[in-house]
Protein backbone atom coordinates (compact mmCIF):
# COMPACT_ATOMS: atom_id res chain seq x y z
CA UNK A 1 0.00 0.00 0.00
CA UNK A 2 3.07 2.57 0.67
CA UNK A 3 4.48 1.67 -2.84
CA UNK A 4 0.97 3.12 -4.43
CA UNK A 5 1.16 6.19 -2.28
CA UNK A 6 4.69 6.76 -3.46
CA UNK A 7 3.39 6.54 -6.57
CA UNK A 8 0.65 8.79 -6.49
CA UNK A 9 1.03 11.69 -8.65
CA UNK A 10 1.70 14.85 -6.98
CA UNK A 11 -1.12 17.30 -6.31
CA UNK A 12 -1.10 20.84 -8.48
CA UNK A 13 -0.64 23.99 -6.63
CA UNK A 14 -4.35 24.87 -6.55
CA UNK A 15 -5.15 21.71 -5.11
CA UNK A 16 -2.22 22.32 -2.32
CA UNK A 17 -3.77 25.43 -2.06
CA UNK A 18 -7.51 24.56 -1.50
CA UNK A 19 -6.21 22.20 1.28
CA UNK A 20 -4.36 24.87 2.91
CA UNK A 21 -6.29 27.31 3.12
CA UNK A 22 -8.81 24.84 4.76
CA UNK A 23 -6.61 23.89 7.36
CA UNK A 24 -6.18 27.78 8.11
CA UNK A 25 -9.54 28.22 7.98
CA UNK A 26 -10.53 25.44 10.67
CA UNK A 27 -7.88 26.23 12.92
CA UNK A 28 -8.59 30.35 12.97
CA UNK A 29 -11.70 30.83 11.67
CA UNK A 30 -11.70 34.79 11.92
CA UNK A 31 -7.84 34.51 9.86
CA UNK A 32 -9.28 32.90 7.31
CA UNK A 33 -12.16 34.50 6.22
CA UNK A 34 -10.08 37.67 5.84
CA UNK A 35 -7.82 35.43 3.34
CA UNK A 36 -10.76 33.87 2.05
CA UNK A 37 -11.69 37.70 1.00
CA UNK A 38 -8.42 38.61 -0.08
CA UNK A 39 -8.70 35.33 -2.45
CA UNK A 40 -11.73 36.27 -3.69
CA UNK A 41 -10.74 39.43 -4.56
CA UNK A 42 -7.71 38.07 -6.60
CA UNK A 43 -10.21 35.47 -8.33
CA UNK A 44 -12.47 38.51 -9.25
CA UNK A 45 -9.20 39.84 -10.96
CA UNK A 46 -8.57 36.74 -13.06
CA UNK A 47 -4.95 35.83 -11.70
CA UNK A 48 -4.62 32.12 -11.37
CA UNK A 49 -0.88 31.18 -9.89
CA UNK A 50 1.07 28.28 -11.60
CA UNK A 51 3.40 26.36 -10.23
CA UNK A 52 6.17 26.87 -13.03
CA UNK A 53 8.20 29.61 -11.67
CA UNK A 54 7.44 33.15 -11.99
CA UNK A 55 4.36 33.07 -14.59
CA UNK A 56 0.49 34.06 -14.05
CA UNK A 57 -2.30 33.76 -16.26
CA UNK A 58 -4.68 37.18 -17.02
CA UNK A 59 -7.74 36.49 -18.29
CA UNK A 60 -9.33 39.47 -20.49
CA UNK A 61 -13.15 40.32 -20.85
CA UNK A 62 -13.55 38.08 -23.75
CA UNK A 63 -12.03 35.11 -22.23
CA UNK A 64 -9.03 35.13 -23.48
CA UNK A 65 -5.94 33.52 -21.77
CA UNK A 66 -2.93 35.36 -21.80
CA UNK A 67 0.31 34.04 -20.00
CA UNK A 68 3.21 36.18 -18.60
CA UNK A 69 6.40 34.34 -17.66
CA UNK A 70 9.33 36.21 -16.03
CA UNK A 71 12.75 34.50 -17.17
CA UNK A 72 16.25 35.30 -16.71
CA UNK A 73 18.80 34.54 -19.95
CA UNK A 74 22.23 33.51 -19.07
CA UNK A 75 24.67 35.44 -21.52
CA UNK A 76 28.05 34.23 -21.22
CA UNK A 77 31.24 34.37 -23.33
CA UNK A 78 31.71 30.46 -22.68
CA UNK A 79 28.03 29.67 -24.36
CA UNK A 80 28.50 32.02 -27.17
CA UNK A 81 26.06 34.23 -25.98
CA UNK A 82 28.46 37.67 -25.81
CA UNK A 83 31.34 38.86 -27.96
CA UNK A 84 34.37 40.58 -27.52
CA UNK A 85 35.03 42.80 -30.35
CA UNK A 86 38.20 44.89 -29.21
CA UNK A 87 40.72 42.79 -27.26
CA UNK A 88 40.45 43.77 -23.36
CA UNK A 89 37.16 45.95 -24.04
CA UNK A 90 33.70 45.41 -23.40
CA UNK A 91 31.63 42.49 -23.87
CA UNK A 92 28.58 42.40 -26.18
CA UNK A 93 25.93 40.56 -27.00
CA UNK A 94 26.30 38.14 -29.95
CA UNK A 95 24.16 37.11 -32.83
CA UNK A 96 23.86 33.76 -30.83
CA UNK A 97 22.56 36.15 -27.60
CA UNK A 98 20.67 37.63 -29.28
CA UNK A 99 19.05 34.01 -30.70
CA UNK A 100 18.74 32.99 -26.72
CA UNK A 101 17.00 36.51 -26.11
CA UNK A 102 14.30 35.77 -29.04
CA UNK A 103 13.72 32.18 -27.70
CA UNK A 104 13.02 33.03 -23.94
CA UNK A 105 10.92 36.39 -24.59
CA UNK A 106 9.10 34.36 -27.94
CA UNK A 107 10.01 36.99 -30.29
CA UNK A 108 9.68 36.54 -33.81
CA UNK A 109 12.25 37.40 -36.21
CA UNK A 110 12.11 36.45 -40.16
CA UNK A 111 13.36 37.88 -43.53
CA UNK A 112 11.13 40.68 -44.88
CA UNK A 113 9.36 39.32 -48.44
CA UNK A 114 10.91 42.72 -50.37
CA UNK A 115 13.39 44.99 -49.82
CA UNK A 116 13.97 48.83 -51.21
CA UNK A 117 16.96 49.17 -52.79
CA UNK A 118 17.53 52.95 -54.70
CA UNK A 119 13.88 53.60 -54.34
CA UNK A 120 12.78 50.54 -55.94
CA UNK A 121 11.31 47.53 -54.05
CA UNK A 122 13.42 44.28 -54.50
CA UNK A 123 13.48 40.71 -53.74
CA UNK A 124 14.83 40.29 -50.51
CA UNK A 125 17.56 39.69 -49.72
CA UNK A 126 19.19 41.78 -52.90
CA UNK A 127 22.29 40.89 -54.55
CA UNK A 128 24.15 42.92 -56.83
CA UNK A 129 26.92 41.57 -58.75
CA UNK A 130 29.98 42.86 -60.41
CA UNK A 131 30.43 42.46 -64.16
CA UNK A 132 32.28 39.16 -63.37
CA UNK A 133 29.44 37.66 -61.37
CA UNK A 134 31.05 37.92 -57.58
CA UNK A 135 28.71 39.47 -55.28
CA UNK A 136 29.54 43.36 -54.76
CA UNK A 137 26.88 44.00 -52.17
CA UNK A 138 23.98 42.41 -50.09
CA UNK A 139 21.01 44.60 -49.07
CA UNK A 140 18.79 42.43 -46.46
CA UNK A 141 15.98 43.30 -44.72
CA UNK A 142 14.78 41.48 -41.55
CA UNK A 143 11.49 42.21 -39.09
CA UNK A 144 11.35 40.98 -35.37
CA UNK A 145 8.13 41.43 -33.42
CA UNK A 146 7.48 40.72 -29.95
CA UNK A 147 5.51 41.89 -26.43
CA UNK A 148 7.05 44.13 -24.47
CA UNK A 149 7.19 43.87 -20.24
CA UNK A 150 3.90 45.67 -20.18
CA UNK A 151 2.34 43.63 -22.51
CA UNK A 152 2.77 46.39 -25.66
CA UNK A 153 2.92 44.99 -29.67
CA UNK A 154 6.65 45.90 -30.32
CA UNK A 155 8.27 45.65 -34.42
CA UNK A 156 11.50 46.31 -34.95
CA UNK A 157 12.45 46.95 -39.21
CA UNK A 158 16.04 46.47 -40.16
CA UNK A 159 17.48 47.19 -43.25
CA UNK A 160 21.24 45.69 -43.16
CA UNK A 161 23.25 47.12 -46.35
CA UNK A 162 26.43 44.91 -46.78
CA UNK A 163 29.21 45.95 -49.21
CA UNK A 164 32.35 44.03 -49.82
CA UNK A 165 34.40 46.05 -52.18
CA UNK A 166 34.39 48.84 -48.83
CA UNK A 167 34.67 46.81 -46.56
CA UNK A 168 37.74 45.16 -48.08
CA UNK A 169 38.95 48.83 -48.92
CA UNK A 170 38.90 49.76 -45.16
CA UNK A 171 40.20 46.84 -44.22
CA UNK A 172 43.36 47.30 -46.62
CA UNK A 173 43.86 50.99 -45.15
CA UNK A 174 44.32 49.77 -41.83
CA UNK A 175 46.20 47.10 -42.49
CA UNK A 176 48.45 49.93 -44.47
CA UNK A 177 49.13 51.36 -41.04
CA UNK A 178 51.02 48.59 -39.53
CA UNK A 179 52.29 46.95 -42.77
CA UNK A 180 54.14 49.36 -45.32
CA UNK A 181 56.49 46.52 -46.54
CA UNK A 182 53.12 45.47 -48.02
CA UNK A 183 50.23 48.12 -48.49
CA UNK A 184 51.07 51.18 -49.66
CA UNK A 185 48.99 54.46 -49.59
CA UNK A 186 50.23 56.84 -52.67
CA UNK A 187 48.88 60.23 -54.16
CA UNK A 188 47.09 59.43 -57.76
CA UNK A 189 49.59 61.09 -59.79
CA UNK A 190 52.52 58.87 -58.04
CA UNK A 191 53.44 56.01 -60.14
CA UNK A 192 53.64 52.31 -59.00
CA UNK A 193 56.10 50.74 -56.23
CA UNK A 194 59.13 49.72 -57.64
CA UNK A 195 58.96 46.61 -58.91
CA UNK A 196 55.79 47.66 -61.22
CA UNK A 197 55.09 44.29 -62.05
CA UNK A 198 54.79 43.45 -57.87
CA UNK A 199 52.08 45.98 -56.79
CA UNK A 200 48.77 46.54 -58.02
CA UNK A 201 46.40 49.54 -57.16
CA UNK A 202 43.25 49.85 -55.42
CA UNK A 203 41.67 53.46 -56.26
CA UNK A 204 40.64 54.81 -53.31
CA UNK A 205 39.22 58.47 -54.66
CA UNK A 206 40.39 60.90 -57.33
CA UNK A 207 43.27 61.65 -55.09
CA UNK A 208 44.83 58.62 -53.40
CA UNK A 209 45.22 55.02 -54.67
CA UNK A 210 46.04 52.45 -52.69
CA UNK A 211 49.22 49.76 -53.52
CA UNK A 212 49.37 46.22 -52.12
CA UNK A 213 52.35 43.81 -52.71
CA UNK A 214 50.85 41.02 -54.34
CA UNK A 215 54.06 38.88 -53.77
CA UNK A 216 53.75 39.43 -49.78
CA UNK A 217 52.05 36.18 -47.87
CA UNK A 218 50.46 38.95 -45.57
CA UNK A 219 48.73 40.17 -48.89
CA UNK A 220 48.25 36.84 -50.47
CA UNK A 221 46.15 35.82 -47.21
CA UNK A 222 44.46 38.63 -46.71
CA UNK A 223 42.98 38.36 -50.28
CA UNK A 224 41.80 34.53 -49.18
CA UNK A 225 39.98 36.29 -46.85
CA UNK A 226 38.33 38.73 -49.44
CA UNK A 227 37.13 36.14 -51.43
CA UNK A 228 35.40 33.89 -48.81
CA UNK A 229 33.63 36.96 -47.49
CA UNK A 230 32.51 37.46 -50.82
CA UNK A 231 32.05 33.49 -50.99
CA UNK A 232 29.88 33.96 -47.79
CA UNK A 233 27.84 37.40 -48.47
CA UNK A 234 24.89 36.10 -48.40
CA UNK A 235 24.71 34.30 -44.82
CA UNK A 236 26.87 37.18 -43.49
CA UNK A 237 24.48 39.88 -44.61
CA UNK A 238 20.99 37.47 -43.29
CA UNK A 239 22.66 36.68 -40.08
CA UNK A 240 23.53 40.60 -38.91
CA UNK A 241 20.35 41.66 -40.56
CA UNK A 242 18.15 39.52 -38.20
CA UNK A 243 20.48 40.28 -35.18
CA UNK A 244 20.07 44.38 -36.03
CA UNK A 245 16.42 43.66 -35.83
CA UNK A 246 16.54 41.49 -32.52
CA UNK A 247 19.16 44.45 -31.23
CA UNK A 248 16.71 47.16 -31.68
CA UNK A 249 13.81 45.35 -30.66
CA UNK A 250 15.24 44.60 -27.39
CA UNK A 251 17.30 48.30 -26.59
CA UNK A 252 20.05 46.71 -24.72
CA UNK A 253 23.87 45.56 -26.57
CA UNK A 254 26.74 46.13 -24.44
CA UNK A 255 27.09 44.73 -21.08
CA UNK A 256 26.40 47.59 -17.99
CA UNK A 257 28.75 48.07 -15.59
CA UNK A 258 31.96 47.68 -17.50
CA UNK A 259 33.39 51.06 -17.98
CA UNK A 260 34.83 52.55 -20.79
CA UNK A 261 38.14 53.31 -22.20
CA UNK A 262 41.06 53.02 -19.95
CA UNK A 263 38.91 52.04 -17.09
CA UNK A 264 37.58 49.08 -18.79
CA UNK A 265 36.76 46.06 -16.66
CA UNK A 266 35.25 43.63 -19.13
CA UNK A 267 32.33 41.62 -17.33
CA UNK A 268 31.94 38.61 -19.27
CA UNK A 269 28.62 37.47 -17.82
CA UNK A 270 25.55 38.48 -17.93
CA UNK A 271 21.68 37.71 -16.47
CA UNK A 272 19.44 39.35 -18.44
CA UNK A 273 15.96 39.26 -17.13
CA UNK A 274 12.98 38.49 -19.97
CA UNK A 275 8.95 38.43 -19.87
CA UNK A 276 7.36 36.41 -22.19
CA UNK A 277 4.01 37.00 -22.93
CA UNK A 278 1.80 34.06 -24.67
CA UNK A 279 -1.81 34.53 -26.21
CA UNK A 280 -3.65 30.73 -25.96
CA UNK A 281 -6.21 31.32 -28.41
CA UNK A 282 -3.45 31.17 -31.28
CA UNK A 283 -2.52 34.44 -31.42
CA UNK A 284 0.70 35.86 -33.53
CA UNK A 285 3.18 34.82 -30.43
CA UNK A 286 2.41 31.25 -31.16
CA UNK A 287 4.36 30.47 -34.16
CA UNK A 288 5.46 27.91 -36.12
CA UNK A 289 6.29 27.16 -39.52
CA UNK A 290 2.75 26.60 -40.71
CA UNK A 291 2.08 30.31 -39.59
CA UNK A 292 4.82 31.33 -41.47
CA UNK A 293 3.40 33.15 -44.08
CA UNK A 294 0.35 34.52 -41.80
CA UNK A 295 2.54 35.75 -39.86
CA UNK A 296 4.95 37.13 -42.14
CA UNK A 297 2.52 39.02 -43.63
CA UNK A 298 1.08 40.34 -40.31
CA UNK A 299 4.61 41.72 -38.88
CA UNK A 300 4.84 43.47 -42.65
CA UNK A 301 1.81 45.00 -42.03
CA UNK A 302 2.76 46.53 -38.78
CA UNK A 303 5.80 47.75 -39.63
CA UNK A 304 4.46 50.20 -42.45
CA UNK A 305 1.39 50.95 -39.94
CA UNK A 306 -1.20 49.19 -42.43
CA UNK A 307 -4.32 48.11 -40.32
CA UNK A 308 -4.26 44.53 -39.42
CA UNK A 309 -6.10 42.03 -36.98
CA UNK A 310 -4.06 41.81 -33.45
CA UNK A 311 -6.69 41.35 -30.94
CA UNK A 312 -3.80 40.31 -28.51
CA UNK A 313 -3.38 43.77 -27.64
CA UNK A 314 -5.09 46.98 -27.16
CA UNK A 315 -1.88 48.95 -26.15
CA UNK A 316 0.13 51.64 -29.06
CA UNK A 317 2.23 49.87 -31.30
CA UNK A 318 5.74 50.54 -31.26
CA UNK A 319 7.57 50.29 -34.18
CA UNK A 320 11.78 50.19 -34.80
CA UNK A 321 12.60 50.84 -38.54
CA UNK A 322 16.25 51.59 -39.94
CA UNK A 323 19.19 50.98 -41.95
CA UNK A 324 22.68 49.33 -40.56
CA UNK A 325 25.96 48.99 -42.82
CA UNK A 326 27.95 45.62 -42.00
CA UNK A 327 31.39 47.18 -40.17
CA UNK A 328 34.66 45.15 -40.02
CA UNK A 329 33.93 45.22 -36.65
CA UNK A 330 31.06 43.15 -37.00
CA UNK A 331 32.63 40.51 -39.65
CA UNK A 332 35.23 40.21 -36.78
CA UNK A 333 33.30 39.69 -33.41
CA UNK A 334 30.26 37.20 -35.10
CA UNK A 335 30.81 33.67 -35.83
CA UNK A 336 30.36 32.78 -39.49
CA UNK A 337 27.22 30.11 -39.27
CA UNK A 338 28.84 27.98 -41.66
CA UNK A 339 32.01 27.39 -40.60
CA UNK A 340 30.86 27.26 -37.15
CA UNK A 341 27.43 25.21 -36.69
CA UNK A 342 28.26 24.17 -33.27
CA UNK A 343 27.40 27.99 -31.87
CA UNK A 344 23.95 27.87 -34.06
CA UNK A 345 23.09 24.16 -33.76
CA UNK A 346 19.48 23.63 -32.01
CA UNK A 347 19.49 22.30 -28.53
CA UNK A 348 17.10 21.44 -26.01
CA UNK A 349 17.18 25.64 -25.09
CA UNK A 350 16.90 26.22 -28.78
CA UNK A 351 20.29 27.65 -28.38
CA UNK A 352 23.76 26.59 -28.58
CA UNK A 353 25.33 26.36 -24.99
CA UNK A 354 28.49 25.45 -25.58
CA UNK A 355 30.59 27.34 -28.38
CA UNK A 356 34.20 25.22 -29.69
CA UNK A 357 37.15 26.03 -28.06
CA UNK A 358 38.51 27.54 -31.22
CA UNK A 359 36.63 28.86 -34.08
CA UNK A 360 38.55 27.92 -37.20
CA UNK A 361 40.61 30.70 -39.54
CA UNK A 362 38.98 32.32 -42.03
CA UNK A 363 41.61 31.71 -44.32
CA UNK A 364 44.75 29.55 -43.85
CA UNK A 365 48.18 31.31 -42.46
CA UNK A 366 51.39 29.87 -42.47
CA UNK A 367 52.09 30.82 -39.03
CA UNK A 368 51.42 27.86 -36.86
CA UNK A 369 49.07 28.45 -33.90
CA UNK A 370 50.33 28.70 -29.88
CA UNK A 371 50.66 25.36 -28.57
CA UNK A 372 46.84 24.26 -27.16
CA UNK A 373 48.30 22.20 -23.82
CA UNK A 374 50.79 23.41 -21.65
CA UNK A 375 53.81 21.78 -20.66
CA UNK A 376 53.93 22.13 -16.44
CA UNK A 377 51.75 23.42 -13.61
CA UNK A 378 51.08 27.11 -14.37
CA UNK A 379 49.45 29.90 -12.21
CA UNK A 380 45.75 31.12 -12.29
CA UNK A 381 47.40 34.79 -14.10
CA UNK A 382 49.51 32.57 -16.62
CA UNK A 383 46.74 29.97 -17.44
CA UNK A 384 44.19 33.89 -17.89
CA UNK A 385 47.17 35.60 -19.79
CA UNK A 386 47.35 32.52 -21.95
CA UNK A 387 43.38 32.18 -22.60
CA UNK A 388 43.57 36.06 -23.26
CA UNK A 389 46.40 35.02 -25.97
CA UNK A 390 44.34 33.07 -28.07
CA UNK A 391 41.85 35.92 -28.19
CA UNK A 392 44.40 38.16 -29.21
CA UNK A 393 46.25 35.95 -31.75
CA UNK A 394 42.72 35.46 -33.30
CA UNK A 395 41.53 39.20 -33.84
CA UNK A 396 45.30 40.65 -34.18
CA UNK A 397 47.10 38.20 -36.11
CA UNK A 398 49.36 41.28 -37.69
CA UNK A 399 49.92 42.93 -34.07
CA UNK A 400 50.63 39.22 -32.60
CA UNK A 401 53.31 38.64 -35.10
CA UNK A 402 55.13 41.56 -34.77
CA UNK A 403 54.65 41.26 -31.01
CA UNK A 404 56.79 38.02 -31.30
CA UNK A 405 59.35 39.52 -33.22
CA UNK A 406 59.69 42.27 -30.56
CA UNK A 407 60.11 39.57 -27.83
CA UNK A 408 62.18 37.39 -29.70
CA UNK A 409 60.07 34.18 -29.75
CA UNK A 410 58.92 32.21 -32.16
CA UNK A 411 55.08 30.36 -32.16
CA UNK A 412 56.96 26.75 -30.87
CA UNK A 413 58.50 29.08 -27.76
CA UNK A 414 55.25 30.49 -27.06
CA UNK A 415 53.89 29.54 -23.53
CA UNK A 416 51.27 30.74 -20.45
CA UNK A 417 54.27 31.43 -18.87
CA UNK A 418 55.40 34.25 -21.61
CA UNK A 419 52.04 35.06 -22.97
CA UNK A 420 51.59 38.09 -20.27
CA UNK A 421 55.01 39.55 -22.50
CA UNK A 422 53.39 39.07 -25.69
CA UNK A 423 49.94 40.71 -24.60
CA UNK A 424 51.97 43.69 -23.23
CA UNK A 425 53.31 44.00 -26.56
CA UNK A 426 50.22 43.89 -28.85
CA UNK A 427 48.11 46.13 -26.16
CA UNK A 428 50.91 48.94 -26.55
CA UNK A 429 50.58 48.45 -30.58
CA UNK A 430 46.54 48.66 -30.06
CA UNK A 431 47.18 51.34 -27.87
CA UNK A 432 49.32 53.93 -30.18
CA UNK A 433 46.77 53.08 -32.88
Amino acid sequence: MSNNQGNAPEQSLTVQAKESFARIQAACPEDGAVLGRYLAAIHQKNVIALGDGEAFVLTDAEGRSIKATKRTVHLSAENGGLTQPVWQGPYVISAPGYSMLAHTAGAVVMNAPTVIVDGVEQQNPFVRRGPDGTIIEVHCRAMAFRYNENGQPMVSDRTTIFDTATYALADMVGKAKRMKDAFKLLPSAVPAPIPPEEWACYRVDDAVNLWMKITHAEVINFLGQVLNRKKKALEFAQTFAQRNALKHLFGIAVVPGQGSGQNCNPISQWDVPVVCWAPSDGGLIRFDTSRYAVSTKVIEALSVGRPVALPEAKEPLVVSRGTDDVHGGDMDEEADPLENPDRYENQESGMVMSPPIEEPAVAASDTEQPQEEPTRDWTAEELKAWKNLHVARENFPDEYATALADCGLTDEEVSPGNAAEINLAISSMLDAQ
